[in-house]
């Protein structure tokens, strides 16, 4: 792609995975004077008892190996990367949002994380979602949860 082109670089869900010191120099080289990169998440609220946090429980029982990468505010360094990147006029901030789950919609969300349908056997899948199902049953019985989530961003100007 043509560098200094780009007004805005965005990344969602996904800045722990990468390399990020050259992904920080390519969003550099892609954008204008000014532009800027926007890196943000959406994280289900894991507090103990919640939906999140009851369901990440139990992944975590069937994957121990799951390493909790989570988002912006578990991740302050991330601003002086950028700044270590050449990015100037940090901005971070974050709100809260519910989000409504069927309980098939909640059991497919869980199934597609990256410590459950990435990484286990279609066996274990299965066993982990039968149980979440009862889980969900016997502990929200309600037909649509209400699901707390964090909206994080991270804004740097190139």
């Amino acid at each position: 792609m043509p560098g200094g082109v780009w007004d805005v670089v965005s990344a969602g869900q996904c800045w722990h995975w990468l390399d990020r010191a050259r992904a920080a120099a390519e969003a550099r080289r892609l954008l204008v004077a000014g532009g800027a990169l926007v890196i943000c998440y959406r994280d289900f609220s894991v507090e103990p008892g919640s939906v999140g946090g009851v369901s990440l429980e139990l992944a975590i029982a069937y994957n121990s190996d799951w390493p909790e990468v989570g988002g912006l505010v578990e991740n302050p360094q991330w601003g002086d990367e950028l700044a270590a990147a050449g990015f100037g006029d940090l901005h971070g901030f974050g709100f809260d949002v519910v989000v409504p789950f069927t309980h098939e919609a909640w059991r497919g969300r869980m199934r597609s994380s990256s410590g459950i349908g990435a990484t286990l056997s279609a066996e274990r899948i299965s066993a982990f979602d039968e149980e979440l199902a009862r889980l969900l049953h016997e502990r929200f019985p309600e037909e649509i949860l209400q699901v707390p989530h964090r909206i994080q961003v991270l804004t740097g100007r190139h």
